[in-house]
């Protein structure tokens, strides 16, 4: 079943992730950080220029630091973190230089806005947006798996983010040949790690 299977990719992922070198990640992530923010210009054409970018910061072991790339895109466009309530609904608020000193601990130890920092991100569907998005595992086709909370299928699931670019990020070694996939699972169009960025939807 596709969900035994999304398990033991979750265990292996989260094995592997907990485990690398802290020295390789140091280095890795400046380059990540690098890929992503050329990529995200790069976005920015005559053909196409997006005003919003939601994106991350890390929360659990061995994932990449995004924090250098989210400096560099406040001065491009408006750039939005996620905060998950109570009810476990996730949100996107706007953030400012200022940022860091704005945190707390939310769901799951992991950092979020603070309620009252910045504005909620609505999503209008006459507007060109860009989420980055985060995974245990991506494959070269564009499926995704998440950690299990499902807080990312369901945010892109909404009808006016449906046409926005989705870009998961990742290390190298978490691109895997296939992922078990369900019917609300959310497609990337690019995948971004250190050594580069693959399209992988020209839909």
């Amino acid at each position: 079943m596709p969900t035994n299977s999304k398990k033991e990719l979750r265990k292996d992922m989260k094995l592997l992730l907990s485990n690398l070198d802290s020295r390789w990640i140091d280095k890795a992530q400046i380059e990540l950080c690098s890929q992503l923010t050329s990529l995200l210009v790069s976005f920015h054409s005559p053909q196409f220029s997006f005003r919003n970018v939601l994106m991350w910061i890390p929360g659990f072991a061995g994932e990449p630091d995004l924090s250098g790339c989210v400096d560099d895109m406040l001065s491009v466009s408006s750039v939005y973190l996620p905060r998950i309530d109570r009810d476990n609904v996730m949100s996107f608020h706007r953030i400012f230089d200022d940022w860091r000193d704005n945190l707390e601990l939310g769901a799951r130890g992991v950092r979020q806005p603070v309620l009252d920092y910045g504005e909620v991100f609505v999503p209008k569907q006459d507007e060109l947006n860009v989420v980055v998005i985060p995974g245990i595992a991506f494959s070269a086709e564009g499926k995704r798996l998440g950690r299990g909370g499902g807080h990312y299928d369901r945010y892109l699931g909404d009808e006016r983010i449906a046409g926005a670019v989705k870009i998961g990020v990742c290390w190298s070694m978490q691109l895997t040949r296939d992922i078990p996939i369900d019917a609300h699972d959310v497609s990337m169009d690019w995948v971004c790690y250190e050594r580069g960025a693959l399209r992988v939807n020209d839909g």
